[in-house]
């Protein structure tokens, strides 16, 4: 049978933490799967990740058993079949503004009768050597994370949490910014007060909740208000923020060196 570690855990309320994936390189993707995080995300929509890439990603991912969750580039269902038939554990959908694409998503993702998703699970199966045990647990297993990003999204935020095959909501405060024109001021006080908002709505609504953050005391907090589909930084944000910090601590300890030499 097909499981789901990271959807065991969100079924139990046990916080998971995870992390964003933006490279497709050997090296950088096997030393993220051997960090130990809960699972990652691996950005289709924004980063620029192929069908070859992502296979890559998903083939160290099994090596290392950390479930990989896809987030689509939109709600279309040849992203869908891409991300699943390749072994996804789930999908995040971006932009899901109403019940409508809440329920577009589900088609995509669920296979009849609950969908209408394309059959052809070939790595997902083991090239076909589990058809049976994949497809019997595929509507049950598989995740699908549906992203609340605008404020239309938060408007219609409990009919998108009604449709039946939504397993979670996944909060982008970047572009939820953008939405209430504070374009990047994800700290904004009144971008956190929505966050707040969706939150309780879901918490009220049994749904789980996810959200990402760049410092582990911010999504502490955000663990405080309920989340538990936690990310924490990327493998993009692991290694600007090493580098620049390797790099500014370096010129510092030279710049005392040249000062004792000139006294």
């Amino acid at each position: 049978m097909f499981a789901n570690s990271l959807k065991e855990k969100i079924r139990k309320g046990q916080p998971a933490v995870g992390t964003w994936i933006y490279f497709t390189d050997l090296f950088a993707v096997e030393t993220m799967a051997q960090t130990g995080f809960d699972w990652w995300l691996i950005d289709t929509e924004h980063a620029p990740i192929g069908p070859e890439g992502l296979l890559r990603i998903l083939s160290v991912a099994k090596s290392s058993a950390t479930p990989s969750i896809v987030r689509l580039r939109n709600n279309q269902p040849e992203y869908f079949k891409t991300a699943l038939d390749l072994g996804a554990a789930g999908v995040m959908v971006p932009m899901i503004n109403s019940a409508a694409d809440a329920r577009r998503a589900v088609d995509c993702c669920r296979y009849p009768p609950l969908g209408s998703r394309g059959f052809a699970p070939i790595r997902a199966s083991n090239y076909f050597r589990n058809l049976a045990e994949y497809t019997q647990s595929a509507n049950q297993e598989v995740m699908l994370i549906a992203q609340v990003e605008s404020i239309q999204a938060v408007q219609e935020l409990e009919a998108i949490m009604a449709v039946p095959g939504i397993d979670a909501i996944f909060i982008g405060p970047g572009d939820l910014s953008s939405s209430m024109n504070l374009v990047g001021q994800f700290k904004h006080p009144r971008v956190e007060e929505v966050i707040v908002q969706i939150m309780a709505k879901a918490r009220a609504a049994g749904m789980p909740t996810g959200i990402m953050a760049f410092a582990p005391e911010d999504l502490f907090a955000y663990a405080e208000g309920g989340a538990i589909l936690l990310i924490v930084g990327g493998d993009l944000v692991f290694m600007t923020r090493g580098a620049t910090e390797a790099l500014e601590r370096t010129r510092a300890l030279l710049g005392t060196l040249k000062e004792s030499k000139g006294n």
